[in-house]
């Protein structure tokens, strides 16, 4: 059987969230209002460059790991569809890998909740099990297309083998590396440009019509 890859973003796609899983967090934890402001600015940025996950990362400061971690557990909001797609996905012989500048513990939990193969995120500092406020790895728009080429590599797997999955401006630099990208409810309408199918509807069971 040949090498498959499946690459998914995170926010608003694996998971239902529309302002991202930091301000989702944020708020969960009491600091919504700030998260508001960094996410308004954020907007304005998103279209000209990478922004915005230093300022998401000091909001974190003085955090305790366990606090972020019971708010994970109890409350995070799985796409529609997520958990069933992914068991087909598998029995064809995808291997399955989310690629997200969110958090990296929240994508270790996913990990584990929808058994993908393997999870790439943004790496918050974390010392005496509290977060610093400091980011110590980021994964931006760039550092997706990077851990891609990396992948494939990896495994030598084509680009005709590798889908992708993403909702907005940030997955373009993966479309770009890629024979087949799958536009997901996109946030953003340049997006449609790069998609080989666009999807329109929350329920991520959509991309299976979409899959040679």
């Amino acid at each position: 059987m040949k090498k498959k890859l499946m690459i998914f973003d995170v926010d608003g796609v694996l998971l239902d969230l529309e302002e991202g899983s930091y301000v989702w967090l944020l708020k969960k934890l009491g600091r919504g209002e700030e998260a508001k402001n960094v996410y308004e600015l954020y907007l304005r940025q998103r279209l000209r460059k990478p922004w915005g996950l230093e300022e998401f990362a000091q909001l974190f400061k003085g955090i305790e790991v366990k606090k972020i971690e019971k708010v994970i557990e109890s409350s995070l909001p799985i796409m529609e569809g997520a958990e069933n797609v992914i068991i087909e996905l598998k029995e064809r012989g995808y291997m399955i890998i989310a690629i997200s500048s969110a958090p990296s513990f929240l994508l270790k939990y996913l990990k584990k909740k929808l058994n993908l193969d393997r999870v790439y995120g943004s790496v918050l500092e974390v010392k005496d099990k509290k977060f610093t406020g400091r980011l110590i790895k980021k994964v931006d728009r760039y550092a997706k297309a990077r851990e891609l080429r990396k992948l494939m590599k990896e495994f030598e797997i084509k680009k005709e083998n590798v889908y992708v999955v993403g909702d907005s401006v940030t997955d373009i630099s993966m479309a770009r590396v890629v024979d087949h990208f799958i536009a997901f409810n996109p946030k953003d309408e340049v997006l449609e440009k790069y998609a080989e199918f666009v999807i329109k509807e929350k329920n991520l069971r959509e991309i299976l019509r979409f899959l040679k």
